[in-house]
């Protein structure tokens, strides 16, 4: 797990992804929020899971790797963890 740190304008930066927590882009199941973010130079939705729900987000990043030429399908880019979340950066 990563410790989150804070930088500027309150983005969150855990491992490689820097998180926009003021740009929330939509609210899923279980708890889970999807933001605006960062991964290097390029800009990506980060959909943030609750720690209870890792398994499950862990076989959809298993069948996003497997769809990854499809054209009509999000491309996963990374993921990362700290206590409380998993964070998947996304196309």
């Amino acid at each position: 797990d990563v410790e989150p740190r804070v930088v500027d304008r309150g983005d969150v930066v855990i491992g490689r992804v820097v998180i926009a927590t003021s740009e929330v882009l939509g609210h899923g199941s279980n708890g889970t929020v999807v933001f605006g973010g960062r991964l290097g130079r390029r800009v990506v939705a980060v959909k943030r899971v609750l720690a209870e729900f890792v398994q499950v987000a862990e076989k959809e990043v298993s069948l996003l790797i497997s769809s990854d030429a499809h054209p009509t399908i999000l491309r996963y880019y990374a993921m990362e963890r700290d206590g409380n979340f998993l964070y998947l950066a996304l196309e």
